[in-house]
């Protein structure tokens, strides 16, 4: 479906002539062949880089472009990028969580952003009692005292460390371009 790939023009002129993004990184599957460049138009660089959502985003196969969009995203002239699916719940929430696990993000707002892709004008979701989010997974070996927070924190770095070879350097580079001091 052709609308599935465009733009309003307000959308084009909002991400290219005022946010100003330099990529856009399309992690659907399917937009691979379909489009040659970004809906944006103008400058701003087009990348596939397809990833799954949900469990799916932990499988063998999507390793490497898992370890791939830590690399884009820790490359401070690649920003402002445009990360997106198609609805912006499923794939993008995963890489969202990850990211907001990484930065120190509330558990209590790690469940609100979750939250917010039920919304969608797509489909359903099932939104998770109060505490059900994939942050849950990353609770384990926690301190005495020590804020949930910094558990998690630890946690997704060794676990994206050693499942996908993302170096401590590339997730503090990350961090870099994504905390404002």
């Amino acid at each position: 479906n052709e609308r599935s790939y465009s733009l309003t023009p307000r959308g084009k002129h909002v991400l290219r002539d005022l946010v100003r993004i330099k990529k856009d990184i399309d992690i659907r599957k399917d937009s691979a062949g379909v489009l040659n460049e970004s809906p944006a138009g103008g400058d701003v660089e087009l990348l596939h880089l397809t990833l799954r959502g949900y469990e799916l985003f932990y499988d063998t196969p999507w390793e490497n472009k898992t370890k791939e969009l830590f690399d884009l995203l820790a490359d401070e002239s690649n920003y402002p990028v445009y990360l997106h699916c198609m609805v912006g719940a499923d794939r993008t929430g995963t890489v969202m969580c990850f990211l907001e696990m990484l930065l120190g993000v509330s558990r209590k707002d790690l469940i609100a952003d979750y939250n917010i892709t039920s919304l969608s004008l797509r489909d359903i979701r099932l939104i998770p009692p109060d505490g059900e989010c994939d942050q849950n997974r990353f609770l384990g070996g926690m301190g005495d005292h020590e804020p949930v927070e910094e558990t998690v924190k630890r946690n997704c770095e060794k676990f994206l460390m050693d499942k996908f070879g993302i170096t401590m350097e590339t997730i503090e580079k990350v961090r870099k371009n994504l905390i404002e001091e």
